[in-house]
């Protein structure tokens, strides 16, 4: 699903771009899907009493709620390490990569102060 949604979002600009997609390119798509995946994870975590009662499926139910923490812990330290590398190494795409790691820390924000 992630997938879906980074490929829908990139689509209307690939369209517009001539040349071939570079490294930092690679990265920033990358970064995004990471952050599109956690996104996902998170809503499936949060859901996961109200999915259990309702008998409804999602990542949370079929691999456990902990699995499921870990594997957000573990795309937001890829997140912020990407952020870190394209900011230091990749100043044309910088705006780009701070917007993305400001939402990787809002969403470990929401994760970690809900597990508190």
């Amino acid at each position: 699903m992630a997938g879906l949604y980074t490929f829908g979002v990139l689509l209307p600009s690939w369209r517009l771009k001539v040349d071939l997609i570079s490294g930092d390119h690679v990265l920033l798509i990358g970064q995004f899907f990471s952050v599109a995946l956690v996104n996902l994870l998170l809503f499936s975590w949060f859901e996961y009493e109200n999915d259990l009662q309702d008998g409804h499926s999602s990542i949370a139910i079929r691999w456990g709620k902990t699995l499921c923490a870990k594997l957000i812990i573990i795309l937001g330290i890829i997140s912020l390490c990407l952020s870190g590398w394209m900011i230091m190494y990749s100043p044309y795409i910088m705006a780009t990569s701070i917007f993305l790691l400001m939402m990787a820390i809002l969403m470990w924000m929401l994760f970690f102060i809900h597990t508190l």
